[in-house]
């Protein structure tokens, strides 16, 4: 059967008591996730704000409001105060683990730290990550912390300890797809042939625009990313954040040049990269000779 899902990716939910939570934006959202009908979500990390057993007990129920299966993670502050362990009680998942969605793998790391804001995979991650990419039919990496810089989140800060590792890993066995969150800013790189997507906040005040998700295709050939803002008064805005041929391995054609990505709301401009093509550089070499 030829590979296709569609996935809703959303993060940083950040449930709590008082003014960051808005549950407003959570079900605005949540009526538009499920009117787009994806095959599955994916909720890349912090459920809550201070990993708290009452703010459990409040978002938990919540995600019976998606129609989709669910796949989640652990964030920075689900870890809080041993939040991790409810985490695990309250939704019988493991802090890390693997499970298959219409023939797509995702592969769930845990990269929070107990009452620490930075992230780290770990040694034991690592391994188990190798073991689920040799058994992978098309695999989707999924965890919390970024692994390389989000422009306009301020002072670079709580990256994972061990991203060279990760990206070593990630590199080696061309994983076509990594998503996160974490940073409350949705954004896309693209790194040795693997997209590396961010989902901005879904439900909280901490932010610099507006509430938003990811919809994800993934086919035979391709990974296609869209961000999808949306507004409590049900208004919502879609663009392009990343278009990507699939590597010969995954079933594609091969990615040459065939990322595009979406820098502050447009596309990147085409041409030479920064520094200019080989013509340019030789014409300013003879300049400098002269």
């Amino acid at each position: 059967m030829p590979r296709s899902l569609r996935l809703a990716h959303l993060s940083d939910v950040h449930c709590t008591f008082g003014g960051v939570w808005q549950p407003e934006a959570w079900d605005a959202g949540v009526k538009l996730v499920n009117a787009l009908q994806p095959d599955a979500v994916l909720i890349s990390g912090d459920f809550t704000d201070w990993g708290l057993r009452a703010e459990w007990e409040q978002v938990v129920p919540r995600l019976a409001d998606l129609r989709a299966q669910t796949i989640t993670c652990l964030g920075n502050h689900d870890a809080r105060r041993e939040g991790w362990r409810i985490y695990e009680e309250m939704l019988g998942r493991d802090r890390y683990y693997a499970t298959k969605v219409k023939g797509v793998d995702f592969i769930v790391l845990d990269s929070s730290q107990p009452d620490l804001d930075d992230g780290e995979v770990g040694r034991e991650q690592r391994g188990w990550m190798r073991d689920r990419l040799r058994e992978a039919e098309f695999p989707v990496v999924v965890l919390h912390h970024h692994l390389v810089p989000i422009p306009n989140t301020g002072r670079e800060m709580n990256i994972c300890r061990d991203s060279g590792g990760v990206l070593k890993i990630l590199s080696e066995w061309r994983v076509p797809l990594v998503l996160g969150g974490h940073r409350h800013m949705p954004w896309a790189w693209e790194l040795n042939e693997t997209v590396i997507a961010h989902a901005g906040t879904f439900s909280s005040n901490k932010r610099q625009m507006p509430h938003s998700f990811n919809l994800g295709t993934i086919s035979e050939e391709r990974v296609r990313i869209e961000l999808v803002k949306f507004y409590v008064d049900g208004r919502s805005e879609t663009s392009l954040v990343a278009d990507a041929c699939l590597d010969e391995r995954w079933g594609g054609r091969g990615r040459e040049d065939d990322m595009r990505s979406v820098y502050e709301g447009g596309l990147r401009p085409e041409g030479p990269a920064r520094g200019g093509g080989e013509g340019e550089r030789d014409e300013r070499a003879q300049r400098r000779a002269g």
